[in-house]
């Protein structure tokens, strides 16, 4: 049974919601970026947000050691998948980041596509009649075939050539990113404890 556009689109934007407010948590976000009152501060989702944040080219993480923000917080195939990935989405945009990612690319789509699918795995399918969970469940689930064509992308278009293309390697890289914040959230949601 196929959920209905709008019923389709209503989850897109709670499950992109909830991306972000994993990117936050994941970050530290709250720690340091709240006031008193809870309210955050200015500039809060510039510093928590993995891209460029100050447009600068500067893709050091904010807080330092990432992988610590992330421990206990993605399935074994994550993990494998963010030792490759982390090191070349945080270094500067351009041509020497492109041949890092194409030296690399193979991995990329091969973990990638084991940590989308992480997201989903041994999970009960809910019932279809419980439309938000069978929802989330289902945008869960298209994770995994959204990581194999945007790597598919990085591979064949980005890195397929003589040199790679930066533009599209940029572009693939930042969607992969987001595929992997989205199947971390989708994985706590399914196997974390607490």
């Amino acid at each position: 049974m196929q959920s209905s556009p709008a019923m389709t689109n209503e989850h897109r934007i709670r499950a992109a919601l909830a991306a972000a407010a994993l990117l936050l948590a994941a970050c530290g976000g709250g720690d340091d970026t709240t006031a008193d009152d809870g309210e955050a501060t200015a500039g809060s989702e510039e510093e928590h947000a993995h891209g460029d944040p100050h447009g600068d080219g500067d893709h050091a993480h904010p807080h330092g050691d990432e992988q610590a923000h992330h421990a206990h917080r993605m399935a074994p195939a994550q993990e494998a998948f963010h030792d490759v990935f982390a090191p070349i989405w945080h270094s500067d945009p351009g041509p020497e980041r492109a041949a890092q990612a194409c030296d690399a690319a193979a991995q990329i789509q091969d973990l990638g596509i084991s940590a989308a699918s992480a997201a989903t795995e041994g999970v009960e399918p809910p019932s279809e009649d419980d439309t938000e969970a069978y929802g989330a469940y289902d945008d869960a689930l298209s994770l995994t075939t959204e990581m194999e064509s945007t790597t598919r992308l990085l591979v064949v278009d980005g890195c397929g050539g003589d040199a790679p293309d930066v533009e599209i390697v940029d572009q693939s890289l930042g969607r992969i990113h987001d595929i992997f914040h989205q199947a971390m959230e989708a994985w706590q949601r399914y196997h974390a404890e607490g």
